[in-house]
């Protein structure tokens, strides 16, 4: 065989086993120490539903101020002990003595309402490849808004409001984990971990009052 017939059987070897390669690359299996795109999905949706829920649960007024610790379950089968303090400061209120609207039996008036709120949680991992770690989660929220409340007589009344809630939430992760120090900076970069967002919620909300 020709010398030159040899140098081209070696390239398509080459580019046979590069495209091997490729397809192996792209195939769903995990090796220890590698961030998958599974796993970059699944971080990625419970780490969203978490920020929005704890921008809620921090700075909404309907929501009290509290501390709590939780130890099982949670996303993905893992296990963790968790801490949660809250800390808010709000009101609401009605503005004036109820005018007539319109030519309607109805009166009505305007209301207002805010807050402000500070959440701290921390998360002590003990599961699979991250067991050990600490997640620390912090956000705060204002809150504020209004509406009016409508009096169809001297003892029910209606109040819709609508409130608009902004929050800011940035997270601090200690990797203690083999896995999550072999992979601090690609989970980092991925904004997996050590991020922070700024979200806006709007919230509406009906309050009611009735006597005898």
């Amino acid at each position: 065989m020709r010398e030159s017939q040899l140098r081209g059987l070696a390239a398509s070897g080459r580019v046979i086993a590069a495209v091997g390669w490729v397809f192996f690359g792209v195939l769903p299996f995990r090796t220890y120490g590698q961030i998958t795109p599974a796993d970059v999905t699944q971080v990625r949706d419970a780490t969203g539903n978490r920020i929005e829920a704890l921008t809620i649960l921090g700075g909404d007024y309907g929501l009290a101020a509290a501390n709590f610790r939780s130890t099982g379950n949670f996303t993905f089968g893992e296990t963790a002990d968790a801490t949660l303090g809250i800390t808010k400061f709000g009101g609401a209120g009605d503005i004036g003595d109820p005018q007539p609207l319109a030519s309607l039996p109805v009166g009505w008036q305007p209301r207002l309402q805010g807050n402000m709120g500070y959440l701290d949680g921390t998360q002590h991992l003990h599961s699979g490849l991250l067991e050990g770690d600490i997640t620390e989660i912090k956000s705060y929220g204002i809150e504020f808004g209004g509406g009016a409340r409508f009096w169809m007589n001297d003892r029910l009344s209606f109040a819709p409001t609508l409130m608009g809630l902004y929050g800011h939430t940035w997270e601090t992760y200690t990797a203690n984990s083999a896995f999550m120090r072999k992979n601090f900076t690609t989970a980092t970069e991925l904004g997996l971990i050590n991020f922070s967002v700024d979200t806006w919620t709007i919230i509406p909300r009906v309050n009611a009052l009735s006597g005898a």
